[in-house]
């Protein structure tokens, strides 16, 4: 399927593998935020850029505040169906970069 990096079309699935790979190996990596945002500039549509850097932000505040408030005793069930509210966003966002992906470019 079809994508578009730096103003042409990628239709070689080995190519889409490398660009995901690149990607998630960033994420692992730490790399820096401005740094992961340039990289999605020159190689990822702006459709998917959009839901990659919500489902990124909604993991690192899940990853971050959790263990915290555990800790602390302090998961309330409010906190439950604000992450509960946090998933299917993200859960969404998935959806649609699926959505997009399916479609003809």
């Amino acid at each position: 399927m079809p994508t578009v990096e730096s103003g042409r079309i990628i239709s070689d699935p080995q190519e889409l593998d490398r660009l995901a790979s690149t990607l998630l190996q960033m994420f692992a990596e730490g790399r820096d935020e401005a740094e992961v945002e340039r990289w999605l500039q020159i190689n990822i549509p702006d459709e998917i850029q959009r839901y990659l850097i919500t489902i990124n932000a909604i993991t690192t505040a899940l990853n971050n505040i959790l263990p915290q408030m555990d800790a602390a005793g302090k998961l309330e069930t409010e906190d439950l169906d604000l992450i509960e509210k946090w998933q299917a966003e993200a859960r969404q966002r998935l959806d649609e970069i699926n959505a997009y992906l399916g479609q003809e470019h």
